[in-house]
């Protein structure tokens, strides 16, 4: 995907439905995942060229982890219900995203980019910074 795709914030009530959102705004990247009510496990990660930096976590409970096991990667399990978690990171360079719900890589519907939504065409997926 192209950064374009993936400019300003999607429109979404946290618990309205499964799903990642991703975009980008003045504050950088934003990452974010949530549920309907019933209690789903959230994995993942992200991988990128260059280092990538979190600049905030949204909401994790006790037993959420979202971690920087070097500085090219964010990864994270989560567990969440009728609400959301997520990340706020920066980087300079493309980045690649593998979004896993209840241990399976979520489906393409459950991807949501942009101001637009638009969905990836695979998951894993990269987006890239300079096209």
């Amino acid at each position: 995907m192209k950064l374009r795709d993936i400019e300003g914030k999607p429109s979404f009530r946290p618990g309205s439905r499964i799903a990642y959102f991703l975009w980008r705004d003045k504050e950088g990247f934003h990452l974010i995942w949530t549920t309907t009510g019933v209690l789903h496990s959230f994995r993942g990660e992200i991988t990128g060229n260059k280092p990538l930096t979190i600049r905030k976590l949204v909401k994790l409970e006790s037993n959420d982890k979202i971690i920087q096991p070097d500085s090219q990667t964010i990864i994270w399990d989560t567990r969440t219900q009728n609400d959301i978690d997520g990340v706020t990171f920066d980087t300079e360079e493309d980045f690649t995203l593998k979004l896993m719900l209840d241990s399976t890589r979520i489906g393409l519907n459950g991807i949501l980019c942009g101001r637009t939504m638009r969905r990836p065409l695979r998951n894993p997926f990269t987006i890239n910074l300079s096209m």
